[in-house]
């Protein structure tokens, strides 16, 4: 797994959660390693933002050779994809709703 976002970048809009780094990770990371190589530049040199776009899809921010900010690719963050429908967070909405139910019964 590949973790660069800032520390900004974590921020999901609720205290409880934080975003993270899940994406396709080496496709992006390539791309912008062949994009460096036919600019003649160093990947380490360029700001970028480079999307996979397969059966699901990642859009990444790529500032000297890190990858600063992301969309969180597994659970459907972000763009919808043949695959994976669009949400925000859900997965992560759903478990806290399921974990205070929980708490609420014991």
């Amino acid at each position: 797994m590949v973790d660069e976002l800032q520390d900004v970048a974590r921020i999901a809009g609720h205290p409880k959660f934080r975003r993270i780094s899940i994406f396709h990770a080496l496709n992006q990371k390539a791309t912008a390693r062949a994009y460096a190589r036919l600019a003649n530049r160093r990947y380490e040199d360029l700001n970028l933002v480079i999307a996979h776009m397969g059966g699901g899809i990642s859009v990444g921010v790529h500032r000297k050779g890190r990858v600063i900010d992301v969309n969180q690719a597994l659970d459907g963050e972000g763009p919808f994809s043949p695959n994976v429908p669009a949400h925000f967070l859900l997965m992560r909405w759903l478990n806290f709703a399921w974990e205070a139910t929980i708490r609420w019964m014991k």
